[in-house]
This record gives structure tokens, sequence and C-alpha cells, in this order.
């Protein structure tokens, strides 16, 4: 039966939802939707703007294409369980997720984007070398498969809350519970903007903007004589004797070790030092990065 209404997503025709208080349903994208929320006839330009971007999405993802003139098939009934199985990349901490790779399928990565409020999955378009926009979510009957970077399973997972009630632990979530088993052994953290006011305390009158900007954020050094981060412009081999940057415990998560840091930095225009406590993946065993800032501790700015 012809509804003459269209995904507002991917532009193909809905069909009657068989879920109580919605109108029509979209099998593309697992997705049922109240009567105003579909597109009708009079909409055709914008369904066929989506539709072009779904076939071309599609072709080049590797997906097997469907007419984007019928109804996409309810492939949920009598099929195999499927499953995508990801390992994770990085945190895009601004849109609260995180991003993970999906196995490469005909030599070409796809990404997708796991909400930490929320707890959904969604696919996303650009991957995390630009901007990883959300195209849909992950369909309820799709298993995401948790591995480590050598593609081995580790958890399962999924959008189906009936089935993966818990979700998971996050990487966020994981840095904080091991740090919290050391935390009280260290400094009281605190965040940016008391870090800036410590810094403010001591700076000279009359900066320009430039300057009171280098002054607050970057007129600071490493202090490593132990050689742990890799050679750079803000690492200093100075021997200043226990106060140095230090390694403080490791964890493994989702098959990847990653080490808790205590940085020792010391203001490079007046006397104030302070540490600054993250999360970092070695390479080639040296730090070369963060992974997850936990926070900061003073120690004196005179």
């Amino acid at each position: 039966m012809k509804t003459r209404r269209f995904c507002p997503h991917c532009g193909r025709p809905v069909v009657k939802s068989r879920i109580k208080g919605y109108t029509f349903q979209c099998n593309n994208c697992d997705e049922d939707f109240y009567r105003f929320e579909v597109l009708r006839i009079k909409d055709m330009r914008i369904v066929k703007q989506l539709c072009q971007q779904t076939i071309r999405h599609e072709r080049q993802n590797g997906c097997k294409l469907f007419s984007v003139y019928k109804p996409y098939p309810n492939t949920s009934k009598n099929m195999k369980q499927k499953e995508i199985l990801v390992r994770y990349h990085s945190a895009d901490v601004g849109f609260c997720r995180e991003i993970w790779q999906a196995k490469p399928e005909n030599e070409k990565a796809n990404w997708l984007g796991y909400d930490t409020e929320c707890g959904d999955w969604m696919f996303l378009s650009g991957g995390p070398y630009g901007y990883a926009e959300p195209e849909h979510s992950v369909p309820k009957e799709i298993e995401i498969v948790i591995c480590n970077s050598d593609w081995i399973e580790y958890y399962r997972t999924g959008n189906d809350r009936t089935r993966f009630p818990d979700g998971f632990p996050t990487f966020d979530q994981a840095c904080e519970k091991h740090w919290n088993t050391i935390r009280h052994e260290h400094l009281p953290t605190v965040g940016k903007p008391e870090l800036v006011h410590f810094l403010e305390e001591v700076k000279p009158d009359n900066l320009c903007n430039i300057d009171n900007l280098n002054w607050n954020y970057n007129y600071y050094h490493n202090i490593d004589p132990d050689n742990l981060i890799e050679d750079g412009i803000r690492v200093s081999r100075e021997d200043k004797g226990d106060f140095k940057t230090a390694f403080l415990m490791h964890f493994d998560y989702m098959g990847k070790r990653y080490h808790i840091v205590r940085y020792a930095q010391h203001h490079s225009m007046c006397n104030a030092r302070w540490y600054m406590y993250a999360v970092v993946a070695l390479i080639d065993g040296k730090i070369n990065g963060n992974m997850y800032w936990l926070g900061n501790g003073l120690i004196s700015n005179k």
C-alpha cells in the first residue's frame, strides 16, 4: 500500500508503522515517525536531493543497493543477526561522543559514533579527520562488537535496550575510574580557569592581548630530565630534583595500554609551578600528546 510519504532522512518511501502511537516507519533508517515528521509529494525537490545523497553514500560504503523509489525491505525478519566490528579511535569531547573505527570492508574504513550521554550508536560521515557528522542511528538488530586494536572481540553491545540495557564503560569512564584509585595520593586538582587565575596573580601589568594569552596558556615547559616525553618546544631536560614528569600508573582499555602521567610544568616567565595530570598512550615508548585531561595540581606561583 502506497503511503505517498517519504523519510526525512534518506528520502525513501515509508510504510505504515507497527508501533502504537506512530504513523509511519522507514525500514532503511529503522525509525518511526509521527505524521507531521515525514515529507509529502509537495516536498519532492527535497526528497530527490535526499535520495541522491543516500545512493551516493551507499555506493561509497559498498552497501547493497535497493531502489529509492520503493520502501526499503524489512530485513529484520527471518535473517541472520548482523554485527559490526569496531575499535576505539578517539574522543570528540565537544560533542559528547567517542569515535570508533569499523572493521574496513572493500578497503574502505567506516566510522561510528557513540553518544556518551544517551548511549546510542550512530553512523558518521567524514570520520575523525574532518567534521564527523552523524548520519543516522545504527539499526537495533545490529550488534556492535567491541574489539581491541587487533580486532579481537572484548564486548558486545548495541542500540537495542532490551538486549543491551547497560551499555558499556566509555573511555572517559575508564580514565576517571582508575584515576580515582590514586587521586588521594596527589595534589587536589583544579580546572583550567583556576590555573589561569593562579597565573594571573603574578602577571605583569599592561601586557598586550597576545602577550596576555601567551602568559596564561603558552609560556610554560614540561620538566622532563628522565626523557619520558618526545622532544618538543615545551620540553626541558633540566633537573629540578623531585619536581619532574613521571608515570603514575597504567591500565588497559579494550586491549590497549594507557598511562596516567603527572606532568611537571614550570612557567617560562616567572616562578609558577604546577602539575598537570593526564592519560596518554605511548608511541615508540614516548609520551606524544594527551588522550584525556584529568586536572591541574597547583604548587606555587611565587
